[in-house]
This record gives C-alpha cells, structure tokens and sequence, in this order.
C-alpha cells in the first residue's frame, strides 16, 4: 500500500511533523547537552583533567594552577600534550622497517585545532569560576543577612523581655 493511499488524520500529520523538525529531542542534542553539564562539572572541580585525543597514544593534561599563583593570564590550567601524534603515519627506524598509522582518526589533527579545543575549555573554565563565584557571595550575602537580622531581632527581643520563636 502506498503511503499516499494511507488516510492521515489532522492531527496524526501534525504529530509526525513536530517529531521531525523538534529538534530538541533528539538523541544528539541531548548527547551533546549532558556532554557539556559533564564537562562543566569536572571543570568545576578543580582537578587534574586527562584526555585522550585519539585511539592511539596522545594524551591531554589539564593541570590547575593555584588559586593564588600570579599572573596566570586569565587561564584555569596548565596543559601539557603528551605524546603528540595527531595525524599521518609514524615509522620506528625507517619506514621499510615499520609503519604505524591510527586506528581511528584524533579528535584534533593540527596543533592550531588542539588549541581552538584548549581555548574553548579555558573559555568554559572561566565561565564556570564566575558563575562559582557569584553563587557563593549570593550565599555569603545571604548568610550575612540572615545572621545580622537574627543579631538585631534577638537583641530587641531580649531588651524588651520579650521570647523569641523562630520558624
């Protein structure tokens, strides 16, 4: 039976039409959504990163600098590639003896990429420490406030004879 033949009903089209252009639901985007959360967590933490770059041997180390350190330029890490095979082949001795290509291709195959990718991790990092940040002096404020608050009402309370319940 052809697909012209089958009666769609109003509201069956345009069910199949949402599911076809909302985007939002589709398993990419969502991959891709818990892949930053992911990632903004781990930079949040303010450990020593790890990441392998390709299936063979490259290697991506993101150590943090100190709080404290001075003149870190606006950036959270140190990065350190270790082991630096992004692209071609590689040959121990000489090629007729032995040649190794990747298995899979790296996620970066140029330094230039390498440090597009770095660039995007520190701007995430930064993102990340500002947010940390307004979040505890909101928290601090509010602590203060609260405390200040119970100070004034407990004194009152207390010059006046008066008990105090709190809620």
């Amino acid at each position: 039976m052809s697909r012209s033949a089958i009666p769609n009903s109003p509201s069956q089209s345009q069910y199949v039409d949402a599911l076809s252009y909302d985007d939002s639901n589709s398993p990419s985007i969502q991959l891709q959504t818990t892949l930053h959360e992911s990632i903004t967590r781990s930079l949040s933490s303010r450990r020593p990163l790890l990441t392998h770059l390709n299936a063979d041997t490259t290697w991506l180390l993101f150590l943090p600098y100190p709080q404290s350190a001075p003149g870190n330029n606006e950036k959270t890490y140190y990065h350190i590639l270790i082991d630096p095979w992004l692209c071609g082949g590689q040959s121990d001795i000489a090629k007729f003896f032995s040649q190794q290509w990747h298995v899979e291709d790296s996620a970066v195959q140029s330094i230039a990429e390498l440090e597009e990718a770095i660039r995007g991790i520190e701007d995430a990092a930064m993102k990340e420490a500002i947010e940390r940040e307004k979040e505890e002096e909101e928290e601090d404020e509010m602590r203060g406030s609260t405390v200040e608050g119970l100070k004034e009402v407990r004194f009152e309370d207390l010059r006046n004879g008066e008990s105090l319940v709190l809620e």
